[in-house]
């Protein structure tokens, strides 16, 4: 239809021209011939349109009458159907769309084709947007190696927390009933959460069971788990002022023995991913609880703490000279013996090394850090008691006379010790504990249970 309407307005304004140049003023010989030539072309054009038109038009009605007679005779055939057959073929008939007898959808067309595309871009969308999640999700094995390697400095300041927060509640006067209690936040700052330490990374999910990170992996996110609900169970049990001192001790137990365990914990999972072995891993952890407890003994602000009313409290019980350091630490902080079971298993308790090289080890870990020169000559005075004032003028030239007078009686026993040749683990990291655990007793908030 819209080409008949074109051809016809064509013819229309042919005519149109002829009859212009009719009533028009004749021209010169060369522009008359130039006209008749332009004329010719339209007309031979035209003459093309009407025949491809004319064409077209013969065609669909070929096609028309074909289908007619297609459908005659396949209305024959649906009259010996059943009626209700036979209507549904009539109906599809009568609604049916024939593209080329019936003309093009345009709209149709487009849409589809639009469609088309729009799922194209979508589906190359999504699979560059799964690539970049995978990307940004997944961390290298590196930075998870990196995380479990951080962990023994993590929990060592966990063990010294729980340390100090035990001695100041059972330092309360046990004539009379409990009246204050650590506050929460002292506690629910212990708690580890697992996906903050296990990391989607990429590795190899089809080696075999026994061998697979992944399992190492599920493992290691329940212990944390774990240990995050008995945190906050101790947390509440320690705010109930009647609730009974079996249940407390055992909330003690839990926090005492947990930390070193979990440290133990991460070996099978750092091995599956860069094949250490238990003795590399157990230097390793052993070096980080001693590199932090020198990295915060070093600070001023921390030593200063040792000259506290609380920290010269808890020196003078573990520090006594009456009682050897396991029985004092037993009894006044572990009275369960939590750590010393979980440290059993991490190292055996006739195990010794030698001073030279515990500072050998600390000296490569300083040296990273850029601080090997302050620990050589830090490490130097710490372990000999007679280098006290030079100790202090050197590293905590804030504290006055008073505080060096209480700070020199408090940890005396714990320079001895530092100035032995050989060092029994188990000693060590209990006078190291004691310390530290000392500075941070004066950090630990009571809360009054009125």
């Amino acid at each position: 239809m819209k080409k008949t309407v074109i051809a016809i307005m064509a013819l229309t304004l042919v005519c149109s021209t002829q009859a212009a140049r009719k009533n028009a003023t004749v021209p010169d010989v060369q522009q008359t011939t130039e006209a008749d030539t332009t004329d010719r072309e339209i007309l031979h054009e035209l003459e093309k349109i009407y025949n491809l038109h004319h064409d077209t038009k013969t065609k669909i009605e070929e096609a028309r009458e074909k289908r007619q007679k297609e459908a005659q005779k396949n209305q024959e055939e649906k009259e010996d159907l059943p009626d209700e057959y036979s209507a549904m073929l009539r109906i599809e008939d009568n609604t049916h769309q024939h593209w080329w007898a019936d003309g093009w959808n345009l709209f149709g067309i487009l849409t589809f084709i639009a469609a088309v595309i729009s799922a194209f871009y979508a589906y190359f969308t999504f699979r560059e947007q799964k690539k970049t999640e995978a990307h940004t999700s997944n961390a290298p094995v590196e930075v998870q190696l990196w995380k479990l390697k951080d962990l023994p400095r993590h929990f060592w300041r966990n063990l010294v927390c729980t340390s100090a927060l035990i001695f100041r509640f059972k330092a309360q006067d046990k004539s009379k009933p409990r009246d204050h209690y650590p506050s929460e936040s002292n506690l629910l700052k212990l708690e580890t959460l697992p996906d903050d330490v296990v990391m989607p990374i990429d590795i190899n999910k089809n080696k075999v069971a026994k061998d697979n990170p992944y399992k190492h992996a599920h493992e290691l996110k329940v212990l944390l788990r774990n240990y995050n609900v008995e945190v906050e169970v101790a947390s509440e049990h320690l705010s109930h002022q009647h609730i009974e001192d079996q249940s407390l001790e055992q909330d003690f137990d839990n926090l005492m023995f947990k930390p070193i365990h979990l440290v133990k914990s991460t070996f099978k999972y750092r091995n599956s991913l860069s094949k250490e072995s238990d003795e590399q891993m157990r230097t390793h952890a052993l070096t980080s609880f001693i590199k932090e407890h020198f990295t915060k003994l070093m600070i001023a602000s921390n030593f200063q703490f040792l000259a506290s009313v609380t920290a010269k409290e808890l020196t003078d019980k573990l520090f006594d000279g009456r009682r050897d350091i396991h029985t004092a630490f037993r009894e006044e902080i572990d009275t369960t013996c939590g750590m010393e079971r979980s440290l059993q298993n991490l190292i055996d308790s006739e195990s010794t090394i030698q001073r030279s090289k515990i500072q050998a080890l600390l000296e490569a870990e300083f040296r990273e850090d850029d601080k090997e020169k302050d620990f050589n000559q830090y490490f130097a005075l710490i372990t000999d008691p007679s280098k006290f004032d030079e100790l202090c003028n050197s590293f905590y030239s804030n504290l006055n006379d008073t505080e060096r007078g209480l700070i020199s009686k408090a940890i005396i026993p714990y320079q001895q010790y530092l100035s032995q040749d050989t060092w029994k683990w188990h000693e060590l990291l209990k006078y190291m504990l004691v310390v530290d655990a000392a500075i941070e007793t004066n950090k630990i908030g009571m809360v009054n249970y009125k």
